[in-house]
């Protein structure tokens, strides 16, 4: 490792959410910070007994306080803010969520709010607003706790690596108390559209990709005089990491599959927004009754940041399918989502040597194209009654982040089962197909896929804390 400076000063890195703490701990983002600072990094990943505590890096990681949160009316009014930029039309993406689910389960409250918004929006209010809610955060919502801390400690940043979450909000606004320099690094490709909006002006901004920093800018013009970084995926260096590598004996043996027979990975997203389990249970039994399909195993991996309890067909696939291997989240963590060093290298090399990777609009449809792999894409809801069929269109014909990828002719587009199994057999047969489109898709959301993202980050980091005019 490079010689670490002495006397350097601290960087606080908030992190609450396993594919950030991935890059801290399996990218080369801290070997890098540690030229210029010594990294304080705020995660619950510590409370987990998979977490590497022999690691040298270990000793840069505690435990961030479950009390950090701002009051209940601050996030009222923080929804205030978001249903006014609603109303604007920027975000295809909340506007269809609202329409398809949220309209049906949310208080009367958050109806009232966003109904109101709407003439705040039509008034061109949500400048003042924005401003308005920025200062009662810094005043009402700021953690004591973090403000003590920085009191004594006097960081020379902190970097909110998840600035969309109400628990970073309040540790960030006690930094701004204290004019303590605030770098937001926006954690994902789709939450300049999904998420609830970012509350304050940041000295500085991380993303992956220039299409990031044009949305950035666009539903945030205060960025637009602020520096934005573009740095690439982090979380994607570990794939040109040669340690998580194994070989195709080594993967297949350690999940009970033959070597020598083709994989295909059907991959779930989140139970709580579409039951994709219900789809993994019909392509297994479409593989497992078709001669055409029966040399090809299957993979079943869940969302790795959900308890498995969530989707309930996984145990009818078990006790019916005995031979589908499912990768359970459960054998990586238990309190905290988390991925340690056997869960990555459990991802990496199931990416590695998939033939196929079935879908529905997830961010695994970006890893495969990253590992060059055909991906089928539901484009129907595969619970029974299809209950999300309208959602699932929207998603992938409406939503800002994954429209683009969608008809972007690098994913196999599949109406119902039948078109899975067929795009399933065509990839097979034809693995190059719609490469060119795959390509497209890691420039559009990854910018560049070199196993370096990591380092540019911290040297995002590094300049901003060169750079005196990066202050508001």
């Amino acid at each position: 490792m490079d010689q670490v400076v002495t006397n350097v000063p601290n960087v606080v890195c908030l992190s609450s959410i396993f594919s950030t703490d991935r890059i801290l701990i399996h990218s080369s983002f801290i070997d890098n910070l540690l030229k210029f600072a010594r990294p304080v990094i705020w995660s619950r990943a510590v409370l987990e007994d998979s977490f590497p505590k022999s690691q040298e890096y270990s000793k840069y990681f505690e435990p961030i306080s479950a009390s950090h949160s701002i009051p209940y009316w601050l996030t009222l009014l923080r929804h205030f803010g978001d249903y006014i930029r609603d109303h604007k039309g920027l975000s295809a993406s909340r506007q269809s969520h609202w329409r398809l689910r949220q309209a049906q389960v949310s208080a009367l409250a958050e109806r009232v709010l966003r109904s109101s918004a709407r003439l705040f929006a039509a008034l061109h209010a949500d400048n003042w607003v924005d401003q308005g809610l920025e200062a009662a955060v810094l005043r009402y919502g700021q953690s004591l706790q973090a403000l003590k801390r920085f009191e004594q400690e006097k960081p020379a940043s902190v970097i909110a690596m998840g600035p969309f979450k109400p628990a970073q909000m309040s540790i960030v606004a006690a930094a701004k108390q204290l004019d303590i320099p605030t770098i937001a690094y926006i954690t994902s490709w789709d939450n300049i559209t999904t998420k609830t909006g970012l509350v304050f002006r940041y000295d500085g901004y991380i993303v992956w990709s220039e299409q990031m920093k044009r949305e950035l800018q666009e539903f945030y013009p205060a960025s637009r005089t602020r520096p934005v970084y573009v740095v690439g995926a982090p979380q994607y260096d570990i794939f040109k990491q040669e340690r998580y590598a194994q070989t195709r004996e080594e993967f297949f043996r350690s999940n009970d599959l033959d070597p020598s027979r083709r994989l295909v990975v059907y991959c779930l997203g989140s139970p709580n927004i579409i039951r994709e389990d219900h789809g993994a249970l019909q392509f297994v039994e479409r593989v497992y009754g078709s001669e055409d399909l029966s040399d090809i195993q299957v993979i079943v991996r869940p969302h790795p940041g959900f308890f498995e309890n969530g989707y309930t067909e996984l145990d009818k696939i078990r006790s019916r399918f005995p031979g589908v291997m499912i990768q359970s989240p459960h054998r990586h963590w238990q309190k905290a989502a988390f991925q340690g060093e056997e869960s990555i290298v459990e991802w990496v090399n199931t990416l590695r040597y998939a033939d196929v990777v079935v879908n529905l609009a997830s961010t695994i449809s970006v890893d495969a194209a990253v590992c060059d792999k055909p991906v089928v894409n539901l484009d129907f809801d595969p619970q029974p009654g299809a209950p999300n069929q309208q959602l699932v269109k929207d998603i992938n014909h409406k939503w800002n982040h994954f429209k683009p990828v969608a008809e972007s002719g690098g994913v196999w587009m599949a109406e119902n089962m039948d078109d899975v199994v067929a795009g399933v057999k065509k990839y097979l047969d034809h693995p190059e197909l719609h490469r060119d489109g795959r390509e497209w898709i890691v420039k559009y959301v990854c910018e560049r896929v070199d196993g370096s993202s990591g380092k540019r980050m911290a040297e995002a980091i590094a300049d901003m804390m060169g750079k005196k005019t990066c202050k508001p």
